[in-house]
């Protein structure tokens, strides 16, 4: 798999450089033990970590963890925005699609994404403050999905920089091993999309689809590399 280059790992670098390295979260708190009649109060539990806050340069998700300030979330129409976290997690209603952990390299690093073709459902990583990666669309950059088709897509699929969505439902059409879906950046750009404000990254459908997914991130482009059709 190609090497990020010198100038993008650098400019990363100064990016998780403006994040804090030690995690808001802290030691768990331990729970009091009351020594009279009168009960104890009992501590704050931590809550659960959707990111992980420090991460190698251009990688988005990683082990089915957001990095680098990217979060990984699930939605519908309904509820847009509902995080990935524990070992399950589904849109309300009717449950057009559900995550739950898998094993791939070791527990639980990865995610198998059904979509039950109920309605319009997504997974997105999203980022609180916008993300600036024009820089990284003119050097030839691509972001690249790693993931297992095990029910190929009976209708459109998406993938969608903010507004900008094409079209990779041929990458999901048909079972098979781990792979890697590669898209360069330069594509949503030529479609309209401001790279300069990326605030998410999202994959979605209406169809029945199952798959499993393990880490995003950016790459550099090889000559085999096109824009979806």
């Amino acid at each position: 798999m190609p090497m990020l280059s010198g100038v993008w790992s650098g400019r990363l670098g100064q990016e998780k450089d403006r994040c804090p390295t030690k995690s808001r979260f802290g030691t768990p708190p331990a729970l009091p033990i009351s020594t009279s009649a009168t009960p104890g109060r009992v501590g704050t539990l931590p809550e659960p970590v959707v990111a992980i806050e420090s991460a190698a340069p251009g990688v988005f998700l990683k082990d089915g963890t957001g990095a680098n300030g990217f979060a990984l979330t699930i939605g519908d129409t309904q509820s847009p925005h509902i995080a990935a976290v524990g070992t399950r997690v589904a849109t309300y209603g009717n449950e057009a699609l559900t995550l739950r952990r898998i094993d791939r390299r070791r527990q639980e690093d990865g995610w198998a994404a059904t979509w039950s073709g109920a309605g319009v459902a997504w997974l997105a990583l999203d980022r609180a403050r916008p993300i600036d990666l024009s820089r990284e669309a003119n050097g030839a950059m691509v972001l690249q999905i790693e993931f297992r088709t095990t029910k190929g897509a009976v209708g459109p699929v998406t993938l969608a920089v903010d507004d900008t969505a094409l079209p990779v439902g041929s990458e999901f059409a048909r079972s098979g091993s781990w792979q890697t879906l590669r898209v360069p950046l330069r594509c949503f750009g030529q479609k309209g999309g401001d790279l300069t404000k990326v605030r998410s990254i999202r994959l979605q459908t209406a169809a029945a689809l199952s798959l499993d997914f393990s880490d995003i991130s950016l790459r550099e482009t090889a000559t085999t590399d096109r824009c979806p059709a």
